[in-house]
Parts: structure tokens; sequence; C-alpha cells
């Protein structure tokens, strides 16, 4: 349903602010972290990925967000979504 797919998107929303965070963090970009208490939290979960890697991210949730307002499955979207996060996250290399 419609319903469904804007929560997906909004879901989707939060992913890349999350993402956007932990690039920040990844680049040394401190300042930029509105919620203060996260940062320690955001530099263990960055430590060990490259920065490039949560760029490559956030493209991937903005192509999912395009693939929703393509009426694509969603289902098929969000498992495929999350499978590549998982690949890309996994995939750790000495930090920027």
């Amino acid at each position: 349903t419609e319903g469904a797919r804007q929560g997906l998107k909004s879901i989707l929303f939060l992913t890349s602010v999350c993402l956007a965070d932990l690039l920040r963090v990844s680049c040394d970009v401190i300042d930029a972290i509105v919620n203060r208490k996260t940062i320690e939290r955001l530099e263990n979960l960055a430590a060990g990925i490259h920065s490039e890697r949560f760029g490559d991210a956030i493209r991937r949730v903005a192509q999912t967000e395009s693939q929703l307002n393509q009426n694509v499955n969603s289902q098929l979207c969000i498992e495929t979504l999350l499978f590549d996060l998982v690949d890309l996250m996994s995939k750790t290399h000495s930090r920027v």
C-alpha cells in the first residue's frame, strides 16, 4: 500500500541520516554532528570502515528510494538493500 511505501521511505531517510553521521565521523568532521551524545557510539561503529563505503551506502539507499518511487516490488528492494549494506559494511579497510 501507499502508506507502507511512505513508511519505508521514512526509514530510508533515517538510514541515510545515520550513514551520513558515520561518514562525518570517519572523515573526522565531528562538529557537523548535531546529537553530540551519539559521537562515541558512531566512532565505534565507523572504526575500521573506509569512509568511501559510507558514501557508497548512502548512494545505495537513494537508489532504493528511487526504485520505490518507480513501484518496484518493495520487499525485493528492501531485501536487496539490506544484503548490499551488509556487504558494504563488512569490507573493512583502514580509515581515511
